[in-house]
């Protein structure tokens, strides 16, 4: 079945009613009809069945038939923090990392970046690809995709992690596995864990600016021998730290 994510005023006991983009969606876009099913999600982690009842051009409304408590997020709430890139780049990394689990996405502007900002426009379409990454992936919260910050500033913000890691091409030893599992051990027990997960634009961060990340906790790991694209070792490295806590909860 198709999945939505909704306001939580938009269903009010076993009433629902959708309007705007998502009423056009289903009416123009997937041609739903009277009798389909669908799923709707709030922002509470609440699943809806819900059964169509009239399909009008500017508005639609249904009926709930089932509703459960769901979750299928992360032990470890990653934050992924992302130089920005070049043309559809960076909405690239929004789709694989809200699809592997991210709880958030935060742009930043670091010495390399050739974009260096981020227009109303652009945001609003980050948002919305968020948003489909999450009903595709079935993932029952949309990540965060955040203001754009400076290095410094965003370095700073890590303060507050259980864990900073920064992939750095010129590291050479130090992996991404044993900086988790370093985190792992430092932070046990916990009810869940805050990682800030950051990776340079085209052209990677200077060595002043990893000297600084050290500065505030950073771990400064390598992704392996080969040099990947910003957008590469991004997936990668999110696709490994949400698989070594895969599974995991606290105790």
């Amino acid at each position: 079945m198709h999945r939505f994510f909704v306001p939580p005023d938009t269903i009010s006991g076993d009433e629902v009613r959708l309007g705007g983009d998502l009423a056009h969606q289903i009416v123009r876009v997937l041609r739903l009809r009277r009798g389909e099913k669908i799923v709707l999600l709030n922002a509470k982690r609440e699943e809806y069945d819900v059964e169509l009842l009239e399909v009008g051009a500017e508005q639609v409304t249904a009926r709930v038939l089932t509703r459960r408590a769901a979750s299928r997020e992360p032990f470890v709430n990653l934050t992924l923090a992302q130089g920005l890139l070049k043309g559809d780049h960076f909405e690239e990394v929004i789709e694989a990392a809200t699809q592997l689990g991210a709880a958030a996405i935060r742009p930043f502007v670091s010495e390399r970046c050739v974009v260096r900002e981020v227009s109303p426009q652009k945001s609003q379409r980050f948002a919305r690809v968020a948003i489909e990454a999450a009903e595709t992936s079935k993932r029952t919260v949309v990540p965060e995709i955040a203001e754009v910050v400076a290095w410094a500033d965003l370095c700073r913000a890590a303060d507050d992690a259980h864990g900073f890691i920064v992939p750095w091409e010129s590291e050479r030893s130090w992996q991404l596995h044993e900086a988790l599992h370093e985190i792992r051990i430092a932070h046990a027990g916990r009810e869940s864990l805050r990682i800030v997960l950051a990776i340079g634009p085209e052209g990677g961060l200077t060595h002043e600016e990893v000297l600084l990340a050290g500065e505030h906790g950073a771990r400064i790991v390598t992704l392996g021998p080969r040099v990947l694209r910003s957008e590469i070792a991004a997936v990668a490295a999110v696709a490994q730290v949400l698989y070594e806590f895969e599974g995991e909860r606290p105790g």
